[in-house]
């Protein structure tokens, strides 16, 4: 549920289907291989003293650092949008 969720919202957002599983792809490698990996460190004032989930956002070269940061702020408020309505609010283009 959770995996077609984002799969559609990066459709939505004109990311290529390569990209797109290739990506899913390879996020799910590195959570097979390091599914009893324990991270040992703080995040979010939390001790993540067991098995983490991260979020990563692949950085892609074309965009200058001006656009990267705008398209990722955006991003982040849509997906917060997105959290704060249970996935109700997600604007369709």
């Amino acid at each position: 549920k959770n995996l077609t969720f984002i799969i559609n919202i990066l459709l939505d957002n004109n990311y290529p289907l390569n990209f797109i599983f290739d990506t899913v792809n390879q996020r799910i490698k590195n959570l097979i291989k390091n599914k009893y990996t324990v991270h040992n460190d703080l995040t979010d004032n939390v001790c993540a003293n067991e098995t983490a989930s991260w979020l990563t956002v692949p950085y892609i070269s074309l965009h200058t650092e001006k656009e990267w940061k705008k398209c990722f702020e955006n991003w982040f408020e849509r997906m917060q949008k997105c959290i704060d309505f249970k996935g109700e609010c997600f604007e369709k283009q």
